[in-house]
């Protein structure tokens, strides 16, 4: 009877926004460039997954302080997080588990490969990005190994010329928020960076955290084409209380992270983009600051890799790409102790549209990793266009992805990795449609079904006594994602939005899971951008989150600025209701939350 009335208010809301479509006048940019959803970078209107688009404008007004309270409003991204201001957190895409999305820094795969828990270690400040795109669903034939729930890319700015950007801010918790951000431009060159600081004495006991940040980014641009150098360092310094076991623990983590990025232009209908990037993280553990001397780790890793792609125009409407991938992860540590793992790729992607109504997209990736065997991972995308309004879409896709060393070797008193464990695999499928009218609206409804093999989840068959990391068995997922904008002018817009997950799974024995079956069964949020008097602008986000065998709980956010001249005034009250509630097992949530501050430019 609950799962009918479950299926009974998802048909009912999913009617609701058709509905709505009916009455709305509005309009959305069809013709902008998307890199994530497909290697050929097709229009937003060509595109043939569902792939949510956070531009710079819509980052700056959110009430939100990190990339991860970003991601939390997105339909069908749950971010576990630990503690505001982007501290720590896992990422979960339709159902996935936080080892099963892959996260991209302008295309390039920052995965931690330690452990998940540190993929929110990202030198990027909110003022450093440009956009933030999110793939929904499967993409190893693109990227590789995790893409199972989805795939993030954080793609970076490149003004080529700003004022001097000064934001500071202050808030509860002895929370103290400075940063500074400059960008210019001369003949051919461009560059900015960025500096970031922020602290807190922490809204618990031993939740204090240090966080400093610096970005820079250079770009040369010439008729043959561009050579982008990036650099980012990230310095962070937090208490752990209750983040991975029942004890006061201290963390630190040192994240560098270094890139060049060409584009070649001198071949016609061809482009060819070689990259190289490295990434060194650092982390140091203490499990119980009481007896430190005891479990003290110090993981030292580095992931280096490059790529080369050659994108050909075959005709206005036929694309390809093709391209191969190198990537070696390498772990120095006192507790996990040092390994290497090393991946070759091969891959290809084909698209061609019909009789201007039918897209066809087809990709195949072919994957080596040294410690496992040959894997080929293929897909397959086509759409049809009723109109320049309406289209609907299906995609399938093989994806695939490798356990990490904490999985592999991690051992204490109560958690034991397992060196046999089987790589997860599986097959993705789903379907959508996507719905503009006139000049600002948009719909989006999707359905997807994910089978998986191998899967890999903490269990303990003690109660929580002692947590060991296997392979589980067959999981399946499925469900839907809803969303409704409408736009009234450029600061007043309406986003409704709503996801559903269930699954069900082979299980071999009695157990308890500690990552797997947390995801939400629903998950509905509201956010609005409106104009008050004075010119006083707002923005709120409310968010509803109901995870299996948990209590729901609901969330509202804000944030009120008002600009005068080169200076923005601004008001953030993160959970305004004060809910009570937990988005990591056990640790609550930050209670309310206020910050108040200043930006301001300086020509």
């Amino acid at each position: 009877m609950k799962r009918i009335r479950e299926i009974l208010f998802t048909i009912f809301l999913s009617s609701v926004i058709f509905v709505s479509a009916g009455y709305c006048q509005l309009e959305y940019r069809m013709d902008e460039v998307v890199v994530t959803a497909s290697r050929i970078h097709p229009e937003y209107r060509d595109l043939l997954r569902n792939v949510t688009i956070i531009d710079g404008e819509q980052l700056s007004n959110m009430p939100a302080n990190s990339i991860a309270d970003i991601l939390n409003y997105q339909v069908g991204v749950d971010v576990q997080r630990r503690g505001y201001h982007g501290i720590s957190g896992d990422i979960n895409m339709r159902g996935s588990s936080f080892e099963q999305v892959l996260i991209l820094v302008d295309g390039m795969p920052i995965n931690d490969s330690q452990t998940a828990h540190h993929n929110l270690d990202i030198p990027l400040n909110l003022s450093d990005i440009e956009r933030i795109e999110i793939l929904q669903g499967h993409g190893s034939s693109m990227y590789g190994p995790a893409a199972f729930g989805g795939v993030i890319n954080i793609i970076s700015k490149q003004e080529k010329k700003s004022p001097l950007r000064i934001s500071a801010s202050a808030g509860d918790f002895g929370l103290l928020n400075f940063g500074i951000h400059k960008s210019f431009s001369y003949n051919g060159i461009s560059s900015s960076m960025s500096i970031n600081n922020k602290k807190s004495s922490g809204y618990r006991y031993d939740t204090d955290f240090d966080n400093f940040s610096l970005y820079s980014k250079t770009r040369y641009s010439s008729g043959y084409g561009n050579l982008v150098f990036s650099i980012g360092y990230l310095d962070n310094d937090f208490g752990a209380n209750n983040f991975y076991g029942f004890s006061p623990s201290r963390e630190h983590t040192k994240t560098h992270l270094t890139s060049v990025i060409g584009e070649y232009k001198g071949i016609k209908n061809v482009i060819i983009e070689p990259k190289i990037f490295l990434k060194r993280h650092k982390d140091r553990f203490v499990y119980d600051m009481r007896t430190p001397e005891k479990y003290v780790n110090d993981h030292t890793k580095y992931k280096a890799g490059g790529e080369l792609i050659a994108r050909i125009e075959i005709s206005p409407k036929q694309k390809a790409i093709i391209g191969t991938e190198v990537v070696n992860d390498n772990i120095k540590s006192t507790k996990l102790g040092n390994h290497n793992i090393s991946r070759t790729a091969v891959f290809a992607e084909y698209g061609n549209t019909f009789l201007n109504r039918i897209m066809v997209n087809l990709g195949i990736r072919g994957d080596y990793q040294s410690n496992y065997s040959v894997g080929w991972y293929p897909s397959f995308n086509a759409g049809y266009r009723f109109s320049r309004r309406f289209k609907i879409r299906s995609s399938i896709g093989r994806c695939f992805r490798i356990p990490s060393f904490t999985e592999l070797y991690y051992k204490d008193p109560s958690n034991s990795g397992n060196p046999h464990l089987k790589p997860e695999k599986g097959w993705s499928y789903e379907m959508g449609l996507d719905f503009f009218s006139g000049t600002i609206f948009k719909l989006q409804s999707n359905i997807f079904l994910r089978k998986q093999e191998e899967i890999i989840d903490w269990i303990s068959e003690d109660y929580g006594e002692h947590w060991q990391a296997k392979n589980i068995g067959r999981v399946n997922i499925k469900g839907i994602e809803n969303i409704l904008k409408i736009s009234l002018y450029t600061e007043n817009f309406f986003y409704l939005k709503y996801a559903y997950n269930s699954s069900n799974f082979e299980r071999r024995y009695d157990y308890f899971s500690k990552y797997v079956f947390r995801y939400p069964v629903h998950q509905f949020s509201v956010e609005s951008s409106w104009q008050l008097p004075f010119k006083i602008n707002s923005y709120f986000a409310i968010t509803l989150k109901k995870r299996r065998d948990e209590k729901r709980y609901v969330v509202l956010n804000a944030n009120f600025s008002k600009r005068r001249d080169n200076i923005t005034y601004f008001l953030e009250v993160m959970n305004v209701f004060n809910t009570r509630y937990y988005e990591v097992f056990g640790l609550p949530a930050p209670d309310r939350w206020f910050e108040s501050g200043i930006r301001f430019e300086i020509d």
